[in-house]
């Protein structure tokens, strides 16, 4: 069963292309996506909806996918429940997961059934895994002599930037304990999380399972699902600030349900959107279960994933993510918000006063990275919407291939009067770009700020 299934997946994966479409591997059922970068490469700890044909939550394994560039996914493991302290009564419930790494070994943490908590360990990201425990690290019992108790299930693991890590947990109620340095015990007794204000899918003063935590520029978010609350600690307490997703910014094909139905927080849009945060490239990115192409006649029970960018505002909340079927990773020529790069050297991520988000503080040396840009090849200008309000000029350099590659074209960058005021500088295409093409662009000027970037298109 193992092996039939890793070369249907694959073959499924591989069928989705190289552009990083949503849904990411389409109708195979991946879901609860939890996404690591280890070592420059991305993995995502997944559970797997059995079937199309699925009349409830059947999950009979657990899955790790890898890819270097967020766009090709490779099935890595499929680990059963059989190689696991998850009892026979549960082999069909092997529920969200997550993973983490410390002392050069990496930790495969499982909801082994609804109310249970084992960890694998192995040698490298994918494993292969070993039970170091031979038991649940967090079982129902601890789960029902907490105060107030909690259904033990859906394990996020926090790497705190002072080298401690965090493991929260449960249902409605959330509970939070450190981790040992060998990532198989805990510290502490775990501490329950206030939540101030909470909302979710079931209302005010009410929340969900599938905790998960990050952390940014300072402060702890604790989201469930699409749903999050912030803290100056990881132990909280923590205020409810509002939902990643809105509805506003889903695309029409990606909505499922009513739009319209009240209460709005019960709306299918908001369902079920188990994810998790990260970083890489000085971008920030969600993952969250889909359901508006799923085959299943309920389609709740057959899932899929799709991927988003993170934009935070300066006072740390996080702009409503866009559902599209883009994706991450790659672009459309026709038009490229400059928020969105893939990497980026020497300028930062921010925005003007009606939240309109862009590159900021872009000086001499600073650069861009935009890889699989489709559509271009037609192309005869490449357009900048931009903003100058100082006096320094300069010019954006786009190359095609690698940061030293061959050069499409050169713009100017002149005043546009103010800070706020965006223009238009263009410069016509010395040379067709291939099908598909890695972009960057490279500024160069005088000493002070040159530019913020807000957006550019390859024009005909």
């Amino acid at each position: 069963l193992d092996m039939m299934w890793r070369v249907v997946v694959a073959l499924l994966a591989l069928s989705n292309g190289c552009l990083g479409l949503n849904p990411v591997a389409p109708n195979v059922g991946m879901a609860d996506p939890h996404v690591r970068v280890f070592n420059g490469s991305f993995y995502m700890y997944a559970t797997h909806d059995y079937s199309a044909n699925n009349t409830n939550f059947r999950m009979d394994n657990w899955w790790v996918w890898s890819s270097t560039d967020m766009i090709t996914w490779k099935m890595e493991t499929i680990l059963p429940p059989q190689r696991t302290p998850a009892p026979p009564s549960v082999w069909e419930e092997c529920w969200a997961t997550d993973g983490a790494t410390n002392n050069n070994k990496y930790y495969f943490y499982l909801s082994i059934g609804p109310d249970q908590v084992a960890v694998m360990e192995g040698a490298t990201p994918t494993g292969p895994w070993t039970d170091p425990l031979g038991k649940p690290l967090l079982n129902s019992t601890l789960g029902a002599s907490l105060k107030p108790p909690t259904t033990i299930r859906d394990p996020g693991i926090l790497s705190d930037p002072d080298g401690s890590h965090y493991i929260v947990f449960g249902t409605f109620e959330y509970y939070i304990a450190r981790l040992n340095a060998d990532m198989i015990s805990l510290a502490e007794a775990p501490h329950h999380i206030t939540i101030i204000n909470a909302m979710g899918p079931y209302g005010p003063g009410k929340t969900d399972d599938k905790p998960f935590l990050h952390h940014y520029n300072g402060s702890y978010y604790l989201s469930w699902g699409c749903f999050y609350a912030v803290a100056r600690s990881p132990y909280g307490p923590y205020t409810y600030v509002g939902s990643v997703v809105d509805q506003a910014t889903i695309a029409p094909d990606f909505h499922i349900g009513s739009q319209t139905s009240q209460p709005w927080y019960a709306r299918e849009d908001f369902a079920d959107r188990h994810g998790s945060f990260w970083t890489f490239g000085g971008q920030w990115y969600y993952a969250c279960n889909d359901r508006s192409h799923s085959t299943d006649p309920d389609p709740a029970y057959f899932r899929d994933t799709v991927f988003a960018y993170v934009h935070y505002y300066a006072n740390g909340t996080i702009a409503p993510v866009v559902i599209n079927g883009q994706g991450v990773g790659s672009y459309s020529a026709a038009h490229i918000e400059a928020e969105n790069y893939f990497k980026i050297g020497n300028a930062v991520k921010g925005h003007d006063a009606d939240g309109n988000f862009g590159v900021y503080d872009i000086r001499a040396g600073s650069t861009l990275y935009y890889p699989k840009v489709t559509g271009a090849t037609a192309a005869s200008r490449l357009t900048f919407r931009l903003a100058n309000g100082g006096t320094e000029t300069g010019v954006v350099i786009a190359r095609m291939g690698t940061a030293d590659g061959t050069i499409l074209c050169t713009a100017p960058i002149v005043s546009t009067g103010a800070w706020d005021q965006l223009g238009i500088t263009s410069c016509g295409i010395d040379r067709s770009p291939a099908t598909t093409f890695d972009l960057w662009l490279e500024f160069q000027g005088g000493a002070g700020e040159l530019a913020r970037l807000d957006s550019f298109s390859f024009d005909s």
